[in-house]
């Protein structure tokens, strides 16, 4: 919301604002007759004055009684009254706002389904016609190859060649009404894409108001309360001053930004699981990284090093988690986080790394639709990758790359990666090209057969996706997998937007397992658990 401190001011002197404040301090009562009760409103509004403090957004609220104590208890009121009323007005608005929504979104519903079913019955009606016409078409290859074939050796009037085209025009009359039939087709297919699309954005935009509304952030605070003032104002009037409070309307979107900002302080893992009501699944301490530009991948050439230690027992841990729940199916999870450089992109390598080194088959796939990195940390292309292998414009080995045979072709770019390890189970699948339309492109029925083809071949997958709230792209993402990991660097990110994060992915329906806990200190960590290390790490990655 968007405020006029000018208005905001006047609005604080208004009859209704002003009566219940005189209610909250008792000038006029429950028994007190109506009429009395707009003259008593009336008369405080000339003894109340407002003023915008210049270049804010503070604004003073001053009465004049002749009762110094009634004064101030006066100008507490109007604060309260007028905050109170503010409230309520958001409240109203965002519920009209909510209503709207999904009216509309019955509406696009009803629109997804009537262009569904009509996709669907006319594949059906033709369904026999589209399996001729194809059985057709392989058959005019055929022939057009015969004739290729035959025109070498004859003349087009020969009398085989005559037969085949004979042939070739027979096929072609039962065809003329495949190019319409397609068209239409098209035309349905197109037109259930459309509004599928505009009822996947309408529910988004119902969730994030809905966010919003639970979520309540106050914009208007007060800042300091009113005092009595003892020393008259003025002895020529009967009124004393009372300048004791100054409301400050604080534009919503500053203070929020600035509250988000400052509100940085789960620090410890009791705070985090009680806060989010997720388990802490595993803490990665703060390293120190010695020369490089690059992260703190892990060094697998010790797997008995702390570094290896601490993730396997992260990976130990999901492992577990996943066994508790009953459901031990689970091969596909997503690593994210709340926003970016929180270490999302190392954990989903790091646990990668030890899911194979646990002798399972494991491929980890660069999904980041914003900024895919995975192919540089390993020096591959980025192109073909999970897009393209999506889009059946590759075969799976062509989109994936096999860590053994990197280190083999000495294609990494630094010593201290995987090098002389033997991660025969470990695969890496880029992301590919990006698309415009990032969302659409994954929420196609393309999306959900990719992931299953993978699933045929990989024990686990795990995919490294954009932190959540910068795109849609994770939650449609995230709805097609079984499991999530967030990624929250200890001290960085507001509590108020890792809570968000995760009503984003609940929303989707997915199954939020845990939260790793990144670049905690030392001094934070909880005595006698052996996981967690203190040491340094060298890590660099040479430059282009």
């Amino acid at each position: 919301m968007t405020f006029s401190t000018k208005t905001e001011a006047e609005i604080i002197k208004s009859i209704k604002i002003v009566k219940h404040a005189a209610q909250l301090v008792g000038i006029i009562k429950d028994d007190t007759p109506a009429d009395e009760v707009v003259r008593v409103s009336k008369e405080l509004t000339s003894k109340i004055k407002t003023s915008v403090v210049e270049n804010t957004g503070f604004i003073i609220i001053k009465v004049r009684y002749s009762n110094p104590h009634l004064a101030s208890a006066l100008a507490n009121a109007l604060a309260k009254s007028y905050i109170d009323e503010h409230i309520c007005k958001k409240n109203r608005e965002a519920t009209k706002v909510m209503e709207f929504l999904e009216r509309q979104l019955d509406e696009k519903r009803k629109m997804v389904e009537e262009a569904e079913e009509n996709l669907r019955e006319y594949q059906e009606e033709n369904a026999e016609f589209f399996a001729l016409a194809l059985a057709y078409k392989d058959r005019l290859n055929l022939i057009d190859q015969d004739i290729s074939r035959l025109t070498e050796i004859y003349t087009s009037e020969h009398r085989k060649v005559k037969v085949l085209q004979k042939e070739t025009d027979k096929i072609r009359k039962k065809l003329k009404d495949l190019p319409q039939k397609e068209q239409k087709l098209n035309r349905r297919e197109d037109e259930a894409i459309k509004t599928k699309t505009t009822y996947d954005k309408i529910n988004d935009e119902l969730i994030e108001a809905k966010i919003a509304n639970e979520i309540g952030v106050e914009d208007i605070t007060i800042v300091s309360l009113a005092i009595p003032s003892l020393t008259p104002i003025n002895p020529m009037t009967k009124m004393n001053i009372l300048i004791g409070l100054i409301v400050g309307l604080i534009l919503g979107f500053i203070f929020v930004f600035v509250s988000e900002s400052l509100d940085a302080s789960i620090a410890t893992i009791e705070e985090v699981e009680n806060y989010l009501a997720k388990p802490v699944i595993g803490v990665i301490p703060r390293i120190k990284v010695e020369g490089g530009i690059g992260l703190p991948l892990l060094v697998t050439k010790s797997p008995e090093g702390s570094l290896f230690a601490a993730w396997n027992m992260i990976y130990t841990n999901i492992d577990l988690a996943i066994q508790r729940s009953n459901n031990i199916d689970h091969q596909t999870f997503m690593l994210t986080s709340t926003v970016p450089n929180e270490g999302k992109t190392v954990a989903a390598i790091n646990l990668a790394i030890v899911s194979a080194h646990a002798g399972k088959r494991t491929l980890l796939v660069d999904m980041d639709t914003k900024r895919p990195s995975i192919h540089k940390i390993f020096n591959i292309l980025r192109e073909p990758g999970f897009m393209e292998f999506m889009d059946g414009k590759v075969k799976l080995n062509e989109a994936t790359k096999r860590i053994s045979h990197l280190v083999e072709s000495n294609v990494l770019p630094d010593e201290n990666i995987l090098k002389n390890s033997e991660i025969d189970n470990l695969y890496i699948m880029p992301y590919g090209h990006i698309p415009a339309n990032e969302v659409e492109a994954i929420n196609s029925a393309n999306m959900k057969s990719a992931i299953e083809g993978l699933k045929d071949e990989f024990e686990v997958i795990i995919f490294d996706c954009t932190p959540t709230l910068t795109t849609a792209a994770t939650s449609v993402i995230a709805s097609k997998l079984d499991l999530a990991i967030l990624v929250y660097e200890v001290g960085k990110t507001a509590r108020h937007s890792l809570k968000r994060a995760i009503t984003h992915l609940s929303y989707a329906n997915i199954n939020v397992l845990g939260v790793i806990l990144n670049k905690m200190r030392t001094e934070d960590l909880e005595p006698g658990v052996g996981y967690y290390y203190k040491y340094s790490y060298k890590y660099g990655v040479k430059k282009d």
